[in-house]
């Protein structure tokens, strides 16, 4: 939070440590800049001052940026507990994204130091810090800032950082691409999907020259970080260099890359414009659509089973059974997306000419098209419980005739042996897990974005009304009834969000067949069960 945009606000007296403060940080002199900052907070301050409000907020991030750098927990407290004591006093001092921004940052650098632990047991129940981290960006996210840039690259890019800590790769390549859109030459964004890019490796256990190209691209893109430590630059060159042998070993040089990249665009424009907006929108259930446009992101052909690979596990093709259901759905629920969102002239005959509604000037948006829009987000819930119950059965989580939701299963109930499911699902060793139950959090009520549960309800049992976006708040004749229950949301807002849930549910629908894919890994198959699964004809 400590920046040269707080100096001119700082009191005169405080400005020389503002400057020695950044200079100690800079030349990695961090036990003295702890001492400056230490004897300063023991000084007086005037809390109901300005200037004394933003001097607390920079000795805070401080002392949270010299825990990062050194690896310290306890400083990194000291730092979020005046954070999260003095909220109510230091919030109105700057935006509100900006604070929620660095104490997020505060929990992100918990975590990681948690994980450099080699006795440090990746579970759902061990990631609490990452879950608050992301709690806290995400506030910042849902808060609209336009005209800080600065702030959303780096914001969206920490998300993405926290998120792959828990295995949520999907997402987080999607969050770098976004930043790379705004800043093409944004360094912490190349550096982190490169490894969003190598977790994706490990977890699919494939990879094709393009994705390996990327990921060597990104890492020497990080050696041009000004505010890189040399340890950071070290290891991004140490991957350069083995990415490279890699690459090389393969016969992979600088002119079959470039005739690859020659291909691939002549294959994105064969793209139809629903598969580019797909592509475009990270709406795909295809690995190589994660990090390429080419042909080979042309189908949402993601497998559990692998072409040419044989792996155990008699559950194998009943979850494939399952995953065909998801996609198949998933793909309608995008489909309905793209047909009712944007100005994009709808492919289908509406009959909206049959139509005809009684004029109520309340202003809500209604029709087919935002019809579309509706079941679309509906639609996502009815996958993301259906992932719940194939993991329940996958893990034996559950009875069959248990009732479970994605977002709140996981803490409640008993699995099948009778033993607590919160205490079977943290003794499964599967990275996966971790990924979906870090998502089903961000929808839990404990979450960011329970409200995406409360409009499902409205949607089913209740009202919700989208608001023309160029209207105000009109309702002479007050048939919408906010205060009975009745949900209000603008049509910009829903679709914004829509396409935020269709994201996310594409993210779970991929963290399952991966987390499948890992357990079916791990039995090695016999003779007599070597599972290998062809692909399915589309049937009319």
């Amino acid at each position: 939070m400590h920046n040269s945009l707080t100096e001119p606000l700082l009191d005169d007296k405080d400005k020389p440590l503002f400057h020695r403060l950044n200079d100690l940080v800079d030349l990695e002199q961090h036990q003295e800049a702890l001492q400056l900052v230490d004897k300063r907070l023991r000084a007086p301050m005037n809390l109901d001052a300005l200037c004394d409000k933003l001097l607390l907020l920079d000795l805070a991030g401080q002392l949270i940026d010299i825990g990062t750098r050194t690896a310290d927990a306890e400083v990194i407290k000291k730092g979020l507990f005046i954070l999260e004591d003095k909220r109510d006093i230091l919030q109105t001092a700057v935006t509100p994204s900006s604070y929620d921004y660095c104490i997020g940052n505060a929990y992100g650098a918990l975590f990681s130091i948690q994980r450099t632990s080699p006795t440090f047991p990746l579970c759902p129940e061990s990631t609490e810090n990452a879950r608050q981290a992301q709690n806290h960006y995400w506030a910042a996210y849902r808060i609209p800032n336009p005209e800080d840039d600065a702030l959303r690259k780096q914001l969206l890019t920490n998300l993405g950082n926290t998120m792959l800590d828990c295995y949520r790769f999907v997402e987080a390549i999607a969050l770098y691409d976004e930043v790379l859109h705004l800043d093409p030459a944004f360094p912490q964004a190349h550096i982190a999907r490169s490894s969003a890019l190598l977790q994706l490796n490990e977890v699919s256990d494939t990879y094709t020259m393009t994705l390996l190209h990327q990921a060597c691209s990104g890492y020497a893109m990080g050696l041009t970080w000004p505010c890189a430590t040399q340890q950071e630059r070290d290891e991004c060159a140490r991957r350069v260099k083995a990415i490279e042998s890699i690459v090389l070993r393969h016969g992979y040089d600088h002119q079959a890359h470039v005739r690859d990249e020659i291909q691939k665009q002549t294959e994105t424009g064969q793209n139809s414009e629903y598969r580019k907006f797909c592509i475009g929108m990270h709406l795909c259930l295809s690995e190589h659509s994660l990090y390429c446009s080419c042909a080979g992101s042309s189908q949402d052909d993601l497998p559990i089973t692998m072409a040419k690979t044989s792996i155990g596990g008699h559950f194998v093709p009943r979850m494939e059974f399952m995953l065909n259901r998801l996609k198949v759905e998933f793909s309608f629920a995008r489909l309905l997306f793209y047909q009712g969102s944007g100005s994009r002239e709808c492919g289908w005959d509406l009959y909206q000419d049959e139509l005809r509604f009684t004029d109520l000037h309340e202003s809500e948006r209604i029709g087919p098209r935002t019809e579309m829009v509706r079941l679309s987000f509906r639609m996502c819930f009815g996958i993301l419980d259906r992932i719940a119950r194939a993991v329940c059965e996958l893990y034996e989580l559950s009875a069959a005739s248990d009732k479970v939701y994605f977002e709140s299963f996981w803490k409640h109930g008993k699995a099948r042996d009778g033993c607590d499911r919160w205490q079977a699902v943290n003794h499964t060793a599967n990275p996966l897990l971790v990924a979906l139950y870090s998502l089903a959090y961000d929808l839990s009520p404990n979450g960011r974005w329970p409200d995406f549960k409360e409009w499902r309800n409205s949607l089913e049992h209740g009202f919700l009304v989208i608001r023309c976006d160029d209207t105000r708040d009109l309702d002479p004749l007050s048939v919408t009834r906010p205060t009975e229950g009745d949900v209000i949301v603008s049509h910009e807002l829903f679709i914004e969000r829509t396409l935020l849930l269709l994201r996310m549910t594409r993210a779970a629908i991929m963290y399952f067949a991966f987390l499948v894919r890992q357990k079916a890994f791990q039995i090695k198959p016999s003779s007599a069960m070597r599972i290998m699964l062809s692909p399915k004809p589309t049937v009319m």
